[in-house]
């Protein structure tokens, strides 16, 4: 469990860094988390590894915390939530880098997800 609440957090930073970093023609100020998981991004792996490291690690932190708390003292099931919203947040990527700019006419389904 220890890993868990360590990991995810620590490797998910290390990926923004290193994504923030690959944008070699954007400064740092002006990208978003989500924007260095777009096609038009650098190397856009890197952020989806980040955001799906942090949403395991951090589902596993929910199941531990299930098996040992009581039900009535903490909510494990909201924990997990966000883990899955963090799994989410890498499969369904933004389309661009930023969010205004040249040629943005419309926005795919999974965008908008």
């Amino acid at each position: 469990m220890r890993c868990a609440v360590s990991c995810g957090p620590v490797m998910f930073t290390v990926a923004w860094a290193a994504g923030s970093l690959r944008q070699a023609d954007v400064p740092a100020a002006q990208v978003q988390l989500s924007g260095l998981a777009a096609e038009d991004a650098a190397d856009p792996k890197i952020m989806v590894a980040g955001f799906m490291l942090l949403g395991a690690c951090t589902i596993v932190f929910g199941a531990a915390l299930r098996a040992v708390t009581a039900p009535s003292l903490a909510r494990p099931g909201l924990v997990m939530a966000a883990g899955a919203a963090a799994v989410a947040a890498g499969v369904f990527r933004r389309d661009h880098l930023l969010l205004v700019g040249p040629g943005f006419a419309g926005e795919s389904w999974y965008n908008g997800a």
